[in-house]
């Protein structure tokens, strides 16, 4: 811009003014955007959390009930008949069962001849204005119930609003023995502590923007000369957080307003990433649970779980196997008799020797495991379905439920059906005492090549040291044991 007299004059708005307000406008951009993501993403990891967790309860809780006796009661039922007692005090166990999630109503409901749907049992006490009586016909049936008649597992969660409010449900099938949807199991919880923690989420959110748009309006004078580099070093971590690489730190060695906002940002990174872990570690509390249920049931210890992991580590990382994929195998193998939630007492805890048809009944834990833990997106809980299911697979392919042999088996259910029948011969069963260490090497090896993969088991043989380093710190403390099927029948 020249003057009247043809020298330079002073610019409206001077570069450096320009580059300010440039830099104050990306910065808020990237703040907001940055944010923006994070707070979608911490949500939707919550409501997956949450939501899977609800749909897990649903699908073990259908288990646990015994179809024909459900379709027993629908064919006529009394609060007065034992039956139905029986029916109510388990629904009430599947309504307490989780330790992360507030579960309002659980109850069993079938659709009738005539199409209506009428319930069959209720959690809720009598004395409810709530509680809905056998035989009493539901108004109002969202059409998701329809839908879970034929479903092959528990319906992934929804939101619904009806006379009750706002809940999030989930409704999973209930087989007889010939495997016929009789009944569906319906499990609602109320919101309350999603919407509570994304209000939260949103102040923090509004505050951190607030204090980030400030922060560069108050920096933006100096950015021209001298605030090039920690720029460059802000977006950059930026980036990072916004890949989900919350590790990554802010290096900006200032006192200033940038230092400042460096140091909110990655208070605001922390943050995110303190909620990521606890979300993940509820995750990985809600499996722990789930297979010391199928443990517990089964009358074992919850010693054996952590064992039995440990072992499988040991041996997947003398195979070679990258050491991500040996913490996966860590956390993923407690999970491999979770389907013995789903066989009947009167099979898993019988006492002595289990005929055919008992035997048959035994081998479905293997494809119910599978069941429960198939279709996730978790990685863990992939890795959890293949050992569920392949874990009684043998060598020379008399295992089940394929029948899978040799190399054909995955090699995380190789490597577990070695670390589970070594824990089954050293610990004390009630239909045997605990074998020496030596005895249960000599059965080892009569397996070899023939119920286990000999090169993993040579591995696992070749340094006892560190295996019995684990089954010490993780001995049994002493407790009754009821009858168990036995681990080594196949």
């Amino acid at each position: 811009m020249a003057s009247s007299n043809g020298a330079p004059g002073k610019p409206r708005f001077q570069f450096r003014t320009r580059l300010a307000l440039a830099f104050g406008c990306l910065t808020v951009g990237m703040s907001l955007g940055t944010t923006l993501f994070a707070y979608q993403a911490a949500l939707a990891s919550l409501r997956r959390s949450l939501s899977g967790e609800l749909t897990a309860i649903a699908a073990v809780g259908a288990l646990r009930l015994d179809g024909n006796r459900v379709a027993a009661l629908a064919r006529g039922a009394s609060p007065a008949d034992p039956a139905y007692r029986q029916h109510v005090d388990l629904l009430r166990e599947i309504k307490v069962a989780s330790p992360h999630l507030t579960v309002r109503y659980v109850y069993t409901i079938h659709r009738d001849s005539h199409g209506r749907w009428v319930y069959l049992g209720d959690a809720e006490p009598p004395t409810s204005a709530d509680f809905s009586p056998p035989g009493t016909i539901e108004p109002e049936p969202p059409t998701v119930l329809t839908q879970a008649l034929t479903a092959p597992a528990a319906l992934p969660t929804f939101e619904r609003s009806e006379r009750w409010g706002s809940l999030l449900s989930a409704a999973a099938p209930i087989r007889d023995a010939q495997g016929h949807t009789v009944a569906l199991l319906g499990v609602d919880a109320t919101p309350e502590d999603y919407w509570a923690l994304s209000r939260t989420f949103r102040i923090e959110i509004a505050l951190a923007l607030l204090v980030s748009t400030l922060l560069s309006l108050l920096v933006a004078g100096w950015i021209s000369r001298s605030l090039t580099r920690p720029i460059t070093l802000l977006s950059a971590a930026a980036e990072a957080v916004a890949r989900g690489d919350f590790e990554h730190e802010v290096r900006v060695a200032s006192e200033d307003e940038l230092g400042l906002l460096a140091q909110t940002f990655q208070k605001m990174a922390d943050d995110v990433r303190e909620r990521e872990e606890g979300l993940h570690q509820a995750k990985l509390d809600t499996l722990d649970r789930l297979a010391l249920a199928a443990e517990y049931k089964d009358q074992d210890t919850a010693a054996h779980i952590h064992r039995m992991s440990h072992y499988a580590a040991v041996l997947a990382r003398r195979a070679g196997l990258p050491e991500d994929e040996v913490e996966l195998l860590l956390l993923a193998s407690p999970m491999h008799d979770v389907g013995k939630i789903g066989i009947p007492d009167r099979v898993l805890l019988k006492p002595g020797a289990l005929t055919d048809d008992e035997w048959g009944v035994m081998k479905q834990h293997t494809t119910m495991g599978s069941r429960i833990l198939e279709g996730s997106s978790s990685e863990l809980l992939r890795a959890a379905e293949v050992i569920a299911r392949s874990h009684h697979e043998r060598w020379d392919g008399q295992g089940y439920p394929l029948g899978l042999a040799a190399e054909s088996i995955p090699l995380w259910g190789r490597i577990c059906a070695i670390a589970d029948v070594f824990d089954a011969l050293t610990s004390e069963r009630p239909y045997k005492p605990a074998f020496s260490v030596e005895r249960a090497v000599e059965l080892l090896r009569e397996g070899r090549g023939t119920h286990f993969d000999p090169v993993l088991l040579d591995l696992f043989l070749s340094d006892l040291d560190e295996i019995l380093e684990i089954r010490d710190r993780f001995a049994d403390l002493p407790q009754h044991h009821g009858p168990v099927a036995m681990e080594m029948q196949s």
